[in-house]
C-alpha cells in the first residue's frame, strides 16, 4: 500500500464539539458508538450513512471510563466511578398479533365464568352465530365429481378429453368365501400324535338328514286306559284261590 492511509468517513458532533474518551464498534459492524469525555453520555452513528441514531445519557454528575458493545446481542454496557451501565432495548411481547380474541390488560381482572361455557350447546350465543353454524352444517360436499389429475394433462392440449381413460376401477375377486373362512378347531391329547390339520375347503362336507318318529313317549297314558287293564291282568292276586 502506498502513501499514508487517509480516513473514509469522520463522525463528530458539530454542535457541542464534544471530545470522545471511547469508541467501540457493534458486533455486525453496522453501528459506532463513542463516549463522551466530559460526561456520561453514548453517541451511536450508524456507519453505512453516517447519521447518528441515539444519545444515551446516563447519570448526571458521572464522567464515562470505558465502553464495549455485546458481540452478538443490541446491548452496550459503559462503565463510570463505581457503576456499570447495561443498555439495551425493552422487549414488549405483543400477544394480540399472535392470538386475535386476546386482550391485554393492565391489571389482573376477575374473569366470570358463562353459566353455558362448558356445555355442548352454548345457549347464551347470538342468533347471528347459530345462523351461520346452521349454514355450514348445511354445506353439501360434492363426492362424484373427479378432477383432472395434472401429471396426465399436456400443456400442447387445449381442452380436456373427456374420453380420456385416466383409471379402471377394480373390485377384488373372492371364491367360496364360506369354505376356508375358518379353520376347524380340533383337540389333540398329548399323548396323540400331532397332525397336520387341513384347511376346511379340502374336507368334503357332511350330508344330514331329518327323520321324524311317531313314537308314543312311555309315560304318556294310552286311550281307554289299556295300560292299566294290561297291568291288572298280569297281576297275581296272593292267597288261596277262590272256589
Amino acid at each position: 500500500m502506498n502513501g499514508e492511509p487517509e480516513p473514509i468517513q469522520k463522525l463528530q458532533d458539530l454542535v457541542n464539539k464534544t471530545t470522545w474518551k471511547k469508541c467501540c464498534f457493534s458486533g455486525d459492524g453496522e453501528y459506532i458508538c463513542a463516549g463522551s469525555a466530559r460526561q456520561h453520555a453514548l453517541y451511536i452513528w450508524e456507519k453505512s450513512i453516517g447519521n447518528l441514531v441515539k444519545i444515551l445519557h446516563g447519570t448526571k454528575g458521572e464522567l464515562l471510563l470505558d465502553v464495549v458493545w455485546h458481540p452478538i446481542r443490541p446491548i452496550i454496557a459503559s462503565i463510570s466511578a463505581g457503576v456499570v451501565s447495561i443498555w439495551a432495548q425493552n422487549q414488549v411481547e405483543n400477544w394480540s398479533a399472535f392470538a386475535p380474541d386476546f386482550k391485554e390488560l393492565d391489571e389482573n381482572v376477575e374473569y366470570e365464568e358463562r353459566e353455558s361455557e362448558f356445555d355442548v350447546e352454548d345457549e347464551d350465543r347470538s342468533v347471528d352465530q347459530a345462523g351461520e353454524s346452521k349454514d355450514d352444517e348445511e354445506v353439501e360436499v360434492d363426492v362424484t365429481t373427479c378432477e383432472a389429475v395434472a401429471a396426465f394433462c399436456s400443456s400442447d392440449e387445449e381442452g380436456e378429453d373427456e374420453n380420456m381413460l385416466s383409471f379402471l376401477p377394480i373390485a377384488p375377486e373372492i371364491e367360496d368365501p364360506e369354505d376356508g373362512w375358518a379353520a376347524t378347531q380340533e383337540t389333540v391329547t398329548p399323548s396323540e400324535t400331532p397332525e397336520i390339520l387341513e384347511p376346511a375347503a379340502k374336507r368334503p362336507k357332511s350330508k344330514t338328514y331329518e327323520i321324524s318318529l311317531k313314537v308314543t313317549p312311555n309315560d304318556h297314558p294310552l286311550p281307554f286306559g289299556g295300560k292299566n287293564k294290561q297291568a291288572a291282568g298280569n297281576k297275581k292276586v296272593a292267597g288261596r284261590p277262590r272256589k
